[in-house]
């Protein structure tokens, strides 16, 4: 058996890698100005939004991406941990699901604290 292999399929990822540059682009611009001290507007909380709306689409479309493993990553588990294809799969998606709940309850309350925000001066 090999003692190393790579999980995720890389043509998959690099699929998402420009996406992933824009919104990481959007999130420094939006924290820099943020951090800059001045007030909290609807327009920034509008935009605060914004940018995690597309964070949570853009998760939601890698995670369920059927191609997100190479072919070879659940028959290596299941020689690896001498389980079942079922269990391997049912862990993976069970875990797939925890990560995509934990996004969306952290975006959501950080746009509930964005909109709570408005009119509150940031301190730095």
């Amino acid at each position: 058996m090999n003692t190393f292999m790579f999980a995720l399929n890389g043509d998959t990822m690099l699929y998402y890698f420009p996406f992933l540059l824009i919104l990481v682009t959007f999130e420094l611009s939006l924290s820099a100005y943020k951090s800059s001290g001045s007030e909290w507007t609807t327009r920034i909380a509008l935009g605060n939004f914004i940018v995690n709306l597309l964070w949570t689409a853009l998760l939601l479309s890698i995670v369920f991406n059927p191609n997100l493993f190479t072919p070879e990553f659940v028959p290596y588990m299941v020689e690896l941990y001498d389980s079942t294809k079922e269990k391997i799969t049912f862990t993976i998606n069970l875990s797939k699901t925890a990560i995509v709940v934990a996004v969306i309850v952290t975006n959501s309350i950080d746009v509930y604290n964005g909109f709570n925000n408005i009119g509150v001066k940031e301190e730095t």
